[in-house]
């Protein structure tokens, strides 16, 4: 069984009308910041970076645009999500109970909040894979408490197709598992982003398979939501 998951009924209705994208393959903005200001150091996104331009680079299937350290503000990504159609955040980010819109990514210049992204419609965008920590968390107190974090604030904004964190993750696991996701993306399903649940099912299995499955609190919180297209005969997922 793949899972995949919905913060409302309404956004995934939304993301069954999100156009397809042809033939050109995705573009591909990813954000790495293995050092924030007032956050312990994420030396793992550099490691999660290379491997993901590896892909790229040995694949051919996958344009990437690269913003790290100091090169990461709130504008420059607001600017960059314009124009890529996939998005990879490996930084740092926070859940605002008290205030849920203005939970958002920590860079170097601010927090580039869930208010900001949302107030964008980008209609040409698929795949938000959100590895910074807690993208997926919500508050128990509040009402409709799973449709206030960070993915469905991605999904909102026009992503049909979201992976995101239900609380912190290790660093040292970031690279293990996103590796995988990227092969599976780029290997078996020839750059479809729409198949980015399957993509996760087999990362996670991994990481369950090299850390122990006694470990869950490792590999349990990366979830997807969103839509994924159905598999084909000739998909090994099968």
């Amino acid at each position: 069984m793949v899972s995949s998951y919905t913060p409302t009924l309404t956004a995934l209705l939304h993301a069954n009308r999100h156009p397809a994208r042809g033939s050109a393959i995705p573009r591909l903005l990813i954000i790495s910041q293995p050092e924030t200001p007032g956050s312990p150091p994420l030396p793992g996104t550099e490691v999660e970076v290379r491997a993901i331009q590896k892909i790229s680079s040995s694949t051919g299937r996958l344009a990437t645009t690269l913003l790290d350290r100091q090169a990461v503000t709130v504008l420059a990504v607001l600017h960059n999500m314009k124009e890529c159609n996939w998005i990879h955040t490996a930084c740092h980010a926070i859940q605002d109970t008290a205030s849920p819109t203005d939970s958002g990514f920590l860079l170097p210049d601010g927090r580039l909040t869930l208010a900001e992204i949302m107030g964008h419609h980008f209609s040409h965008t698929e795949l938000a894979v959100l590895t910074a920590c807690q993208t997926a968390t919500g508050d128990a107190n509040l009402p409709e408490e799973a449709a206030v974090h960070l993915a469905a604030g991605m999904m909102s904004a026009g992503y049909g197709s979201v992976v995101a964190t239900m609380w912190a993750i290790r660093d040292s696991d970031g690279p293990i598992i996103m590796e995988k996701f990227y092969e599976y993306l780029m290997f078996h399903a020839g750059g479809n982003g729409a198949r980015a649940a399957y993509a996760l099912h087999h990362a996670v299995a991994h990481l369950r398979d090299i850390k122990g499955e006694e470990y869950f609190a490792r590999w349990v919180p990366l979830i997807h939501f969103g839509t994924c297209s159905s598999s084909s005969s000739a998909d090994p997922t099968r």
